[in-house]
């Protein structure tokens, strides 16, 4: 619920930490049915990637310092 208040970004499915930025789409993982987060395309939000239940989203927030990685594909 209090999901924008939070300082880094996580899952919207599984509010896993553990996340990948991604340069491109990936289209075999599904991407977040939510249309406020398609919206972010517009303003040029990241991609992220949750690895466990791989699921991509866009978000604002930034990656969690202690848990980022980042892969290009």
């Amino acid at each position: 619920m209090f999901a924008i208040f939070q300082h880094y970004c996580h899952c919207p499915r599984c509010h896993n930490r553990d996340l990948t930025k991604l340069s491109g789409r990936d289209k075999l993982d599904r991407m977040s049915p939510n249309p406020l987060r398609f919206l972010l395309v517009v303003f040029g939000a990241p991609l992220y990637h949750c690895t466990f239940c791989r699921m991509q989203f866009r978000d604002w927030r930034h990656l969690d310092p202690a848990r980022a990685s980042v892969r290009s594909r």
